[in-house]
Formats: C-alpha cells, sequence, structure tokens
C-alpha cells in the first residue's frame, strides 16, 4: 500500500546523492538502519531502485566509547538496543561520545528550590478554583 511513496521517496534519494557525487562512495551497497529498515520488502525495494546490494544494518555488538571506556552493548542493555530502529540513536551517541571527552561534559546541579511541576500546579489551581 505504501510501496509507491517508498519507491518515490527512494528515487529522490537517490537524485540527491548522484547530484552531491556520494553515490559513488557506495560502491559496496547500501545498509538500511532505523526502524523502516524492518518494514516487510524494504530490502528488495531499495535494491530494485538503486541496483546494488542491500543489508540491514544492526548496531555493532561490543561498540564502545572509545579506547579503555566500557562497551554500549554490555549487560542486559545489550539486547535492547541492539535493533534497527535504535541504529541512529546508538550512532549519535557513540559518535558524541568519540569527540567529545567525557571530562569537558558540563553537568548542571539541581537548584536549590525548584518550581513545581506542571501536574502538580494544574491540581492546585483545580483545589483553589473548587
Amino acid at each position: 500500500m505504501i510501496e509507491p511513496r517508498v519507491e518515490e521517496i527512494l528515487l529522490m534519494a537517490q537524485e540527491e546523492l548522484l547530484k552531491s557525487g556520494m553515490m559513488e562512495m557506495a560502491g559496496s551497497g547500501i545498509v538500511l538502519t532505523g526502524g523502516g529498515s524492518q518494514m516487510e520488502g524494504m530490502t528488495e525495494i531499495v535494491e530494485d531502485v538503486f541496483q546494488m546490494p542491500v543489508r540491514r544494518g544492526v548496531p555493532v555488538h561490543g561498540a564502545s566509547f572509545g579506547r579503555g571506556q566500557p562497551s554500549l552493548t554490555e549487560g542486559g542493555f545489550a539486547q535492547v538496543i541492539q535493533d534497527p530502529k535504535f541504529s541512529t540513536g546508538v550512532g549519535l551517541v557513540l559518535y558524541g561520545a568519540a569527540h567529545q571527552p567525557m571530562a569537558a561534559v558540563e553537568v548542571q546541579q539541581p537548584r536549590g528550590e525548584r518550581r513545581p511541576g506542571i501536574g502538580k500546579r494544574f491540581v492546585g489551581w483545580m483545589r483553589d478554583m473548587f
């Protein structure tokens, strides 16, 4: 049902890749990531449009924040993030960690007295009204 729209989007992506000269960089094929890559028939549609090998990608097992740092896929968290729908998020976290030393990350300390959240304010307002 959505196949014609998917093909249209892929053709637009192909056109942009050709214009930018990036298509030559995909010499060995295309890796699909994200939740959309799990749609039935997606790999085949992309192969038809781009005329090259296509596979689904998943976050790499054992990916870490850098040399000497803990693995992102250690423990129970590993099974959760090794799903194509988390590929973009995992990739961004790994990229950010590799390019931003952990010591340089500023942690904001909580303020002394915080204003109540919207839920508490709403409940308070309702009490005042009735």
